[in-house]
């Protein structure tokens, strides 16, 4: 009986000093919270992740990561969509007609469910069908490098 009673007091001095350490670190991290600056490549994939959905570009589409990737690269520089297609299949291990059909297909569903007055924000005029894998890359690239304000 009374190892039993000696286990229960060392596992009842564990505990208290279990629930002091977890009391320590809670506030050693509630003094150290202070939220780290994004970096800078960050604020642009958030900016663009912002941009395609308000164009209507639904986060759950294969496409959507692609697009998001393409208009990064476009941004960074590496013009011409087959370059991109290329760079975005490596990244993501598949191959570049894949996605090329990704991109296509994130935009047409977009497309359909695009705010009228978000596009002629983004692209400077209304089209009458899906703009290509290029217009829409090279606009969305273009209208984040130059404000990225919807208003």
């Amino acid at each position: 009986m009374e190892k039993k009673q000696q286990l229960e007091k060392v596992i009842i001095e564990l505990l208290n000093e279990q629930g002091e350490l977890y009391k320590t670190l809670q506030e050693m991290f509630a003094e150290n919270s202070v939220e780290e600056p994004r970096g800078k490549d960050e604020d642009l994939r958030a900016e663009i992740a912002k941009t395609l959905r308000n164009l209507g570009i639904r986060t759950n589409v294969k496409g959507y990561r692609f697009l998001l990737e393409a208009v990064e690269l476009w941004i960074e520089g590496r013009e011409g969509m087959v370059n991109i297609y290329n760079e975005v299949a490596k990244i993501n291990r598949t191959r570049p007609h894949c996605v090329e059909r990704a991109l296509r297909h994130a935009i047409e569903s977009g497309w359909e469910e695009a705010n009228e007055e978000t596009v002629k924000k983004i692209f400077g005029c209304s089209f009458s069908k899906n703009p290509t894998n290029s217009q829409f890359v090279s606009a969305v690239a273009e209208f984040i490098e130059n404000s990225g304000q919807l208003v």
